[in-house]
């Protein structure tokens, strides 16, 4: 099954790649699923790396802001340090992720605008840049508990963001 987006992980990096099917409500229980479960089996307790590569995608809506901040916060206790986002330049996404990298100081936040550029970058910080895609898992799509758990308790809607 294809899905709006991959993940490759090496020994210390996770990449997320979306295509231009990636629906901001749609599928973020997917990737919050997806990302969770790969920190915690291939990347707790070790410093990592989180690299995404938004294409074009520009503006979040506010409330999935807000679940990219609890995402973030959730993989700096399984070891995230680095996030590295690449994006088209525009200043209002850029404002977004300046807000979502600020919101955890523990944080080192990178921006590119081309994924050769931040993989150099990651490899010469000493994360390992040989990614190896990771199966796309059907489980993905189902709506988890830790999920519903964290729109409860940001107080968003759950039928808005759970697609069954």
């Amino acid at each position: 099954m294809k899905n709006a987006f991959t993940c490759s992980v090496s020994e210390n990096v996770l990449k997320v790649d979306f295509d231009d099917r990636w629906d901001h409500v749609r599928h973020y229980q997917s990737l919050f699923n997806a990302t969770g479960e790969i920190a915690r089996s291939c990347l707790a307790n070790k410093k990592w790396a989180l690299l995404i590569n938004w294409r074009q995608q520009l503006i979040q809506i506010p409330e999935e802001e807000r679940i990219c901040v609890r995402t973030v916060n959730r993989h700096v206790l399984l070891g995230l340090h680095t996030v590295v986002n690449v994006i088209d330049p525009h200043p209002i996404t850029q404002w977004q992720l300046d807000k979502v990298a600020s919101s955890n100081p523990a944080i080192n936040a990178q921006i590119f605008e081309q994924t050769d550029e931040a993989l150099a970058w990651l490899f010469e910080q000493g994360f390992d840049t040989k990614l190896k895609e990771v199966d796309f898992d059907i489980n993905w799509l189902s709506p988890s508990e830790d999920f519903k758990r964290a729109l409860d308790q940001l107080g968003l809607d759950q039928e808005r963001f759970i697609e069954t």
